[in-house]
């Protein structure tokens, strides 16, 4: 039942199509830490840069990680790469794509098998659903 998560509000977002989708009450600094090469994004909550993102709506996709100077270089469906502040100033020009926050697509979202040998020398093997599990974590 997600209403023991916590208390966690992200999980009760009420306009929200998923009742398992964070979406869009994900702060700058948390979709900052999701974002990764390769992550679909969308313009946020501090785009000031028109249309370079090409016609609205538009998305693109990360080709570097965040750096130490709060930039990241994205190159839109549209053809065009340009950088974009994610901590730069503060600002967060960039929210993930929808497609980012549905768990089937995620990168996370998969079935882990791995064989563990424990110590008193007996094998193990795991299965590991990872995914589900992130919405129940908080970091800090």
């Amino acid at each position: 039942d997600v209403h023991h998560a916590h208390g966690d509000a992200l999980l009760h977002h009420p306009s929200s199509s998923s009742s398992s989708s964070p979406s869009a009450n994900l702060t700058g600094p948390e979709v900052e830490e999701r974002l990764h090469v390769g992550s679909r994004v969308v313009r946020g909550p501090d785009w000031k840069w028109g249309d370079q993102d090409g016609p609205s709506p538009s998305e693109g996709t990360v080709i570097s990680d965040v750096g130490t100077d709060g930039w990241v270089r994205v190159r839109w469906d549209s053809g065009s790469v340009n950088s974009y502040r994610m901590g730069r100033e503060d600002k967060y020009d960039l929210s993930l794509a929808q497609s980012e926050l549905t768990p089937k697509s995620k990168e996370e979202v998969r079935e882990e098998t791995a064989d563990v040998d424990l110590s008193d020398g007996t094998y193990v093997h795991v299965r590991i659903h990872c995914g589900t599990s992130l919405l129940w974590t908080s970091s800090g």
